[in-house]
Order: C-alpha cells, then sequence, then structure tokens
C-alpha cells in the first residue's frame, strides 16, 4: 500500500492550514496519508514514505521557515538516500519580497539531489491560504498531486 507524508513547517499557521486542506483533498482517494509537523519529525522517518509532500513557509528574503531549517541542517549533516521516493512541495509567502516562495525551490533542490523524484510543479500561495483564489489553488494542485499518486 501506497504511504504518504505530508510535512510541513508553519509558524503563523498558514502553512499548517494548507497542509490540513492538501491532506484532507488526498485522503478521499489514499486513505493512508499521514500530516506531521517537521518540529516533531526525524530525518529517519522519511524512509517509512513513497510518496513526500512537503511545506514550508519562506521567511524573511528566501529562507526556510524555522523548524525546517533545523530539519534541513539534519538532511544535511546525516543525508538520507531517498532514491525512488516521489516528491511535491508547496509554500507560503509573500511576493512583497524578492524572493517569492524560495523555500519551495530549496526543498525542491535538497530533495532531488538526495534521490527523489519530483511530481508536480510546486505550489506557491501569495498571502493568505483562505483567499479565494488561494483556496482554489490549493484545490486544484491538491486534486493534480492525488491523481500522480500510486
Amino acid at each position: 500500500m501506497t504511504k504518504i507524508l505530508v510535512l510541513y513547517g508553519s509558524l503563523t499557521g498558514n502553512t499548517q492550514n494548507v497542509a490540513e486542506k492538501l491532506t484532507k483533498i488526498i485522503k478521499a482517494k489514499q486513505p493512508n496519508i499521514a500530516l506531521k509537523n517537521v518540529a516533531e519529525a526525524q530525518v529517519n522517518e522519511l524512509q517509512d514514505y513513497d510518496y513526500l509532500i512537503l511545506g514550508s513557509s519562506t521567511w524573511d528574503d528566501g529562507h526556510l521557515q524555522y523548524d525546517f531549517q533545523s530539519f534541513y541542517d539534519q538532511l544535511e549533516s546525516s543525508p538520507p538516500d531517498l532514491n525512488g521516493k516521489k516528491l511535491a512541495v508547496f509554500g507560503c509567502g509573500d511576493t512583497a519580497y524578492e524572493k517569492f516562495c524560495a523555500a519551495v525551490q530549496i526543498l525542491e533542490n535538497k530533495f532531488t539531489q538526495l534521490g527523489c523524484e519530483k511530481i508536480i510543479a510546486g505550489l506557491k500561495i501569495d498571502g493568505f491560504p483562505d483567499d479565494p483564489a488561494n483556496l482554489q489553488a490549493t484545490e486544484q494542485w491538491g486534486k493534480k498531486l492525488r491523481e500522480k499518486l500510486g
């Protein structure tokens, strides 16, 4: 059975909000899905899943959310072999910053270096997740992603 992990880092709750919405969309067809805050995750847990759906907000001018940065540092110091894992990344940010949603690209780069295969272009949420355009973008991306899951 396909195992899916939605792993998010969220300080204000926006990225958690998106992670919860995506989990609900995917769970409709893929019940074996786990939702986890990166602050409570260990790098070695990644081995237990077939699909990694990662979400981080972008802080300041292009930095990962604080908890995700700590997890990222663990990946750097003890890189796991993620060959064969499938990857999708989402994030929240603000277009007022030059490096809008840079966390999405940072995570895509690191996880593909570790062997993951990106299966969908990253979702970048500008502003509040509950704005109508962002709700629609999350719903559409979640449904596209759901179709790509084993």
